[in-house]
């Protein structure tokens, strides 16, 4: 029961250390808002129109510039352009902060996971039907042969035990032929004869 106990409280511990944080979910929500409103491949960088390499400073410049562009008094017919401008003052914060710009160029270098309905999740290898099956077919055969082995062995254990069941009650305690007690006896059946 303790083991139990102590296998619960590390599963715990492990999705704790495993989940994401409160800030990686809103650079996961500025990706995909970016991606969808500047389009598909839009990054932090690109649009600051930066390098990644870019200093504090020259993201601060960049900044600067691009919010004269995309201040909503200066685009008063644009509906957009309060949620593009609200979005460009996060992101510059993202890049300017050196522990979320840490984070950001993680993701911005192994990829960000897309929403998946209950959650972010890396997309990975989805098998076809074909791959599928095959696996199915390989591992059934691999699970028969096992079993035939396990079976055989078994069967050959039951044999030999007959066998020693046999000579006991053949030859007796001491087990050599000939000497004892027999307790087996051998019936001669004459043939009719017509």
């Amino acid at each position: 029961m303790k083991l139990f106990y102590i296998f619960a409280f590390l599963a715990l511990c492990a999705t704790a250390v495993l989940a994401w944080e409160k800030e990686d979910h809103e650079i996961f929500d500025l990706v995909s808002e970016l991606e969808a409103t500047e389009g598909k491949g839009t990054n932090f960088y690109s649009w600051l129109d930066v390098p990644s390499t870019a200093t504090t400073s020259e993201i601060a410049r960049a900044y600067r510039k691009l919010s004269m562009q995309l201040h909503p008094d200066k685009n008063p017919n644009d509906k957009t352009i309060h949620e593009r401008f609200a979005r460009l003052g996060v992101v510059s914060t993202i890049l300017r902060n050196a522990e979320s710009r840490k984070r950001y160029d993680f993701f911005y270098k192994n990829g960000v996971p897309k929403w998946r309905g209950t959650g972010y999740y890396y997309a990975r290898f989805r098998p076809g039907l074909g791959t599928v099956l095959v696996f199915l077919v390989v591992l059934t055969c691999g699970l028969q042969y096992i079993i035939q082995i396990m079976t055989y062995k078994t069967h050959l254990k039951r044999i030999e035990k007959i066998v020693q069941d046999a000579q006991q009650a053949a030859w007796g305690a001491k087990m050599i032929p000939g000497e004892g007690e027999k307790r087996v006896r051998n019936v001669m059946v004459l043939p009719y004869s017509f």
